[in-house]
């Protein structure tokens, strides 16, 4: 039996030119494939979001245990050591957690004026300046 000849009408598979029929189906299939791994991506990520807030909030309970720990071994050694008071030794390791806060407080401060992009704003104001002072010249 003799090998059939489809003619210059049928491409080959391997030719420099391919059938526009089938670069459609490729590219629905690339596309259908890149869709369906966005998705299991997405999904995964969303997982992976959630377990890390979940361990966050832990790692913040966990701390704060910890903290309160040390507010009482604080506070027993003042009154075991310096002989002072319940009521002054809560205050006296209350006004310190107060200083750390605030300690905190401006270095949050600090990082987030560095993410408020200060020189891009420069720029732009500049920018939107130069117009007007051309207009006046």
């Amino acid at each position: 039996m003799a090998a059939q000849d489809d003619g210059p009408a049928r491409e080959r598979s391997d030719s420099d030119t391919a059938d526009p029929g089938d670069v459609m189906q490729d590219l629905g299939r690339i596309l259908g494939d890149s869709r369906e791994l966005l998705g299991t991506e997405t999904r995964q990520l969303v997982r992976n979001a959630v377990g890390v807030i979940v361990f966050a909030v832990v790692l913040g309970l966990l701390l704060v245990t910890v903290w309160l720990a040390l507010v009482a071994a604080v506070v027993m050694l003042l009154q075991a050591y310096a002989g002072v008071s319940p009521a002054l030794s809560l205050v006296i390791v209350a006004a310190l957690t107060g200083v750390l806060a605030w300690l905190v407080a401006r270095g949050i401060g600090r990082l987030l004026h560095g993410m408020t992009y200060p020189e891009t704003r420069a720029l732009v104001r500049n920018l939107v300046a130069r117009p007007e002072s051309r207009d006046t010249e």
